[in-house]
């Protein structure tokens, strides 16, 4: 299981499981701390004996905060490749949107410069729900990774919500999985595409294009992602996953 955001979202974007409903999960696998990548993770965590694979900075604050022990801990960084549950796992350096290009996709405003530091803090105030300000508080963000999974010569690479940047694009040409899973934020439909034909998978899910929070402005355009990545590489197939059904590669 990778960045579990079920429960939380559940009263706007209803999800296709709960996490009640999830039985065998083994890994729990989380790209950075922020409130839709890792707030259900601790419940899952706790009903299960899965492993949790992330940053240092996440597993300390869940051997501190959640009491999870050495042994259900894997942390984390780019380039390190461990053995887990089956499958070679590796950690890939990503680069988060930072605040000012966040405020402006939950906007949709992307001219949007704020005045001064306490403006920023008090648009975040205004705009995002208290309990993600709560969790943000709380929780540490630790670094952005993606995480290449690979079993039996089939490789999967969940590249986390990076931005384009260099050292990605050679990552993508060295690890060339089978099936890439990237996020298509809204506004960020050609980035996401430009990442997808460094990769050239076989497949190509795109991720993170519906309602993340109840009041975000923007959603991502499936079709606009799709018709880029047309233009960029051709030969990659785009699946877009629907709830509640099963893909097998």
């Amino acid at each position: 299981m990778m960045d579990p955001y079920l429960d939380s979202r559940a009263s706007f974007n209803p999800p296709p499981v709960n996490v009640a409903q999830l039985v065998g999960v083994d890994v729990v696998a989380v790209t950075h701390g922020h409130y839709d990548h890792f707030a259900d993770a601790p419940r899952l965590l706790a009903s299960s004996t899965a492993v949790l694979a992330s940053s240092r900075e996440l597993c300390d604050y869940a051997k501190r905060g959640l009491g999870l022990g050495d042994d259900r801990l894997v942390a984390l960084e780019p380039g390190r490749r461990v053995e887990l549950k089956g499958w070679w796992v590796e950690a890939t350096k990503g680069v988060h949107l930072d605040p000012v290009e966040v405020i402006r996709w939950f906007l949709g405003d992307f001219n949007y410069t704020p005045a001064s530091r306490d403006e920023l803090r008090r648009v975040y105030a205004e705009r995002f729900p208290g309990e993600v300000l709560r969790f943000s508080s709380q929780v540490p963000v630790g670094p952005l990774q993606g995480y290449a999974f690979e079993r039996g010569g089939v490789k999967l690479w969940n590249l986390s919500e990076t931005k384009p940047f260099e050292e990605l694009k050679e990552v993508a040409q060295r690890l060339r999985p089978k099936v890439a899973l990237v996020s298509v934020a809204g506004g960020y439909e050609a980035d996401a595409a430009l990442m997808a034909s460094w990769a050239k998978p076989k497949v190509v899910v795109p991720h993170s294009f519906d309602r993340i929070f109840e009041a975000q402005a923007l959603l991502g355009d499936v079709e606009a992602f799709k018709a880029r990545l047309a233009q960029l590489e051709p030969s990659v197939e785009v699946l877009v996953p629907k709830p509640g059904e099963w893909y097998s590669f």
